[in-house]
């Protein structure tokens, strides 16, 4: 029998939480995350990527709210050298689906994996060309009496008063992966940068916490796999990773795998020429196949 009280007879759908809690469930923190923000920036055409586990904390006086300051601390961040674009900034934003959903040659074309960055994180976040964004999946941070906001964004021409005063909001951006004061000052990062705070405490979207030892095995976990990450990619040719130290003020590299110089050449003319025999979206009548060496090389800078 139906409740007296209810007025409709709408579905009752879940909330964002559990959809996004679901969501974990299927993308288990197994220590995929780099291949899925990896898979993102290929899926962008970007060439490159870096990754840099951040230990220091940054100032909490002035932010948009005083309950973000306990996102101020350790995160990881992750670059790819494209840019965003309008099609990016909607994609992002899309809890159960992709907007390269259509595309079967992108490789993270569902979208879902992304979602796994919130094993880690309450408040990811990310500057690219004219724009910073914060995504709030509990809707706390940003909303007011009005409306609930599970994000927000900022123009850096249109809302340059508003990024000074709550300059400290903005501040764990400077000096990481070339963004700059001048970034910010003539409105314009070329790339994309991901910031992934560290849950320091259970939400109710994880109970997962994250630290310096967690971060540490993620990338030692990403380095056995290195070689044959770039194999079956059409556009990235080198994988960074970085670390901060409290103690220093400028990343440190750690590590890298790249496509080596001899071979880059030949790779880009046979990644090109794969593709053009490829028509997305349609079944090809017979393999398509294109054959080509290549050279796979991986530094260890802490030991050199």
């Amino acid at each position: 029998m139906a409740d007296s009280d209810d007025e409709d007879f709408d579905l009752i759908q879940p909330s964002l939480i559990q959809q996004l809690r679901k969501i974990l469930d299927e993308y288990p923190d197994d220590g995929q995350v780099l291949k899925e923000l990896i898979q993102n920036a290929e899926d962008a055409d970007a060439t490159q990527v870096k990754f840099l586990h951040d230990k220091h904390s940054y100032g909490t006086d002035k932010l948009y709210n005083e309950e973000l300051a306990k996102f101020q601390g350790p995160a990881l961040y992750a670059f790819n050298n494209s840019k965003f674009t309008k099609e990016d900034w909607r994609g992002i934003r899309l809890v159960c689906d992709s907007i390269k959903v259509e595309d079967p040659m992108k490789v993270g074309r569902f979208g879902l994996g992304f979602k796994s960055v919130f094993h880690m994180t309450d408040l990811p976040s990310l500057i690219s060309d004219s724009w910073i964004g914060f995504i709030d999946p509990h809707g706390v941070h940003f909303s007011d009496r009005r409306r609930i906001r599970t994000g927000k964004y900022w123009r850096f021409d249109e809302d340059r008063a508003s990024i000074d005063v709550f300059s400290d909001q903005f501040l764990p951006y400077k000096g990481i992966f070339n963004c700059t004061d001048e970034v910010f000052s003539q409105g314009y990062y070329d790339g994309t940068l991901f910031r992934f705070p560290f849950r320091q405490e259970t939400s109710d979207l994880s109970e997962t916490l994250y630290n310096a030892d967690k971060m540490t095995t993620l990338f030692d976990s990403f380095k056995a796999d290195a070689p044959l990450i770039l194999l079956f990619l059409q556009s990235l040719e080198s994988v960074e990773l970085y670390t901060g130290e409290e103690s220093e003020s400028n990343p440190r590299r750690i590590f890298q795998v790249k496509i080596a110089e001899k071979c880059l050449t030949t790779v880009r003319g046979k990644r090109k020429e794969f593709l053009e025999k490829i028509t997305p979206g349609k079944v090809m009548p017979k393999p398509v196949t294109v054959s080509y060496p290549i050279t796979i090389e991986t530094i260890n800078f802490e030991t050199h």
